[in-house]
């Protein structure tokens, strides 16, 4: 449903992605009555916390793929799930990806490169330019030769465009009351489903 409806929005896009996650609470009310005895449970990767992967259409910010994962897990290991619930309709219209140096992959560059999508991507500070073709080479040199040129002409700045779609939904806080985590999952998914709907009923009230 999310990617439906992200899909219906995003027909008035320039087909640009912004890709990002963050993490949310899983307990009800504070956290702090749950970790007074135990501040190990403070940890990112505590069952206290789940992280959600979003893909956001630029720049309607119509959310077009949601996946939630468990918080230890790398940010480049669910760019590969978050894809799959793209809508198959979308994919081939998609021109650029934008997204943070957690992204910085080399099987995510080739694969954006294989599909003919241009990543807007910054490289980690330790990489290193070995002088082929391949596509992170390419941009290593791009990015450190060319860093004004590169960041005014790919507009780096709108992957930030995805932390507006997070704050959004954070203010209001999904209310967690059951105690399967399956059914949390899906009650912290529902939000961004209101979200697209509040999109599209702005959208269609315009018209």
């Amino acid at each position: 449903m999310i990617s439906h409806f992200g899909y219906q929005l995003s027909k008035l896009d320039a087909r640009d992605l912004a890709i990002d996650s963050s993490g949310f609470e899983t307990r009800s009310g504070s956290i702090w009555r749950f970790i007074k005895w135990d501040r190990r449970k403070l940890s990112k990767t505590s069952k206290l916390f789940r992280k959600i992967y979003l893909a956001v259409s630029l720049p309607s910010r119509a959310v077009v793929a949601a996946v939630a994962t468990k918080s230890r897990e790398h940010d480049a290991h669910g760019f590969g799930r978050l894809w799959l619930k793209l809508s198959k309709k979308l994919i081939p219209k998609i021109r650029r990806v934008n997204a943070d140096k957690a992204y910085w992959s080399e099987n995510i560059l080739g694969f954006l490169h294989q599909e003919k999508i241009k990543p807007v991507i910054p490289c980690k500070s330790n990489s290193v330019n070995h002088g082929t073709k391949s596509p992170m080479d390419r941009l290593v040199k791009l990015q450190r030769k060319y860093s004004g040129i590169y960041r005014k002409n790919c507009c780096t700045y709108i992957r930030a465009e995805v932390e507006h779609v997070f704050g959004h939904i954070k203010i209001r806080r999904p209310i967690l009351r059951d105690r399967k985590m399956g059914n949390k999952t899906k009650a912290l998914l529902i939000p961004f489903l209101w979200y697209n709907h509040k999109l599209l009923l702005e959208v269609v009230s315009a018209c």
